[in-house]
């Protein structure tokens, strides 16, 4: 039963994930029209569809089958995976503040930010969520998570050169001291 309440967790942790990234979006600046269009891809609708997953489980469907043994082994290492990844997500988030925006968009009165997360790592939303992913692949260890997983973290990769194109028009030499 132990494991049940890891399953749950995770659950929460992404229905968070989901809520913080939604309610913060309204806090941000303007977008900065004139720095190009942005990234419009539905990532949005795969974390709202993967959390709908997740907490209500697929029975009698090819998503639903295991990859990985339902062991606690996996589960509780997961769960911690998961927690961790969104913890950083989180931090880098909030870090951000203001300047946050859908990938590869810039903000009017933008600032490249260095400090927090972003003193050690460039894409610390990206690492986190590419953390929590993993993390729950190795705690639900579904063929879901097998698809999705891969999916995600290829489209924050995509997002990560189109948004250090952008900051070096932007910022110069500036955005490439880390």
């Amino acid at each position: 039963m132990p494991t049940a309440y890891a399953h749950e967790a995770i659950s929460y942790v992404w229905v968070l994930f989901v809520v913080i990234w939604f309610s913060a979006a309204v806090t941000t600046k303007p977008r900065d029209k004139s720095a190009g269009a942005g990234l419009r891809l539905p990532l949005a609708i795969i974390l709202v569809a993967a959390v709908l997953l997740f907490h209500r489980p697929i029975h009698a469907s090819w998503l639903s089958l295991q990859l990985l043994p339902n062991s606690p082994w996996l589960i509780f290492p997961g769960a911690a995976l998961t927690i961790a990844g969104m913890a950083l997500a989180f931090w880098a988030r909030f870090h951000l503040g203001r300047n946050w925006g859908p990938p590869a968009t810039m903000r009017v009165g933008h600032e490249l930010v260095t400090s927090g997360p972003y003193a050690f790592i460039r894409h610390p939303i990206y690492v986190g969520a590419s953390v929590a992913l993993f993390g729950t692949f190795l705690a639900l260890g579904n063929a879901l998570m097998a698809l999705l997983m891969p999916i995600v973290v290829l489209r924050f990769w995509w997002a990560a050169r189109k948004e250090n194109q952008l900051l070096a028009r932007q910022f110069g030499e500036r955005a490439d001291q880390r």
